[in-house]
């Protein structure tokens, strides 16, 4: 992330969407909503926001306890006033699902990464939103007015929220391309020359258009 964030010049306004810090193992048949993070991901958290700094001006979180938790350490590192605020196209159930009843046992059977791959496969899931429809809403909550060049907006979400965006955004169907790690995800900024993305050390003008 240090990398990326070199990259994210003040010259512009950026949104930076992260996967949330690390947590323990999900239990088998469990979404886990209750697991808190653990002390290491508090302590990166926090780290992570010494890192962003002044540049901090919002913080947006899934509803989902771990985010929250990692939201509320990138607060207190950045020394970033608040609050922080939570918004469920982020998660509890995120931006992708429609019919959280008809999607729960797809997730619980398949896992993250196999309702991800189907989703960039091109196979309908049964109540998920598809891709090029969430992508654009996405980043109409991520980017949805001009804000003071230099500013930094972070959203704090999910993998299976994260990825299909990032596989929609980079134009690529690789998971291990575009799968995040804990407290990795990529800056997104707008400007007169496009849709910018900053992942994994790398700045590209993103080649995605909405319709």
């Amino acid at each position: 992330m240090h990398d990326s964030f070199a990259l994210a010049s003040e010259d512009r306004a950026w949104s930076l969407l992260i996967r949330h810090a690390t947590r323990p193992e999900i239990p088998c048949g469990s979404f886990g909503n209750n697991l808190s993070i653990t002390d290491e991901g508090r302590r990166q958290a926090k780290v992570m926001g010494q890192v962003l700094g002044s540049r901090v001006r919002r913080l947006v979180t899934s509803p989902v306890l771990r985010c929250v938790q990692t939201a509320e350490a990138i607060c207190r590192g950045a020394g970033a006033p608040g609050p922080v605020t939570t918004n469920c196209v982020l998660g509890d159930p995120g931006i992708w699902i429609a019919d959280g009843d008809a999607v729960g046992d797809v997730f619980l059977e398949h896992g993250p990464q196999g309702v991800v791959a189907r989703q960039l496969g091109g196979h309908a899931v049964r109540g998920m939103t598809p891709l090029e429809i969430g992508a654009k809403r996405f980043v109409d909550a991520l980017v949805p007015t001009p804000r003071e060049p230099g500013a930094i907006d972070v959203f704090v979400s999910h993998d299976a929220v994260i990825a299909p965006l990032f596989a929609v955004l980079l134009g690529v169907q690789s998971l291990p391309e575009i799968w995040p790690g804990y407290l990795e995800g990529a800056f997104v900024g707008l400007g007169d020359d496009g849709l910018n993305v900053i992942w994994r050390g790398v700045h590209r003008r993103s080649p995605w258009r909405s319709a």
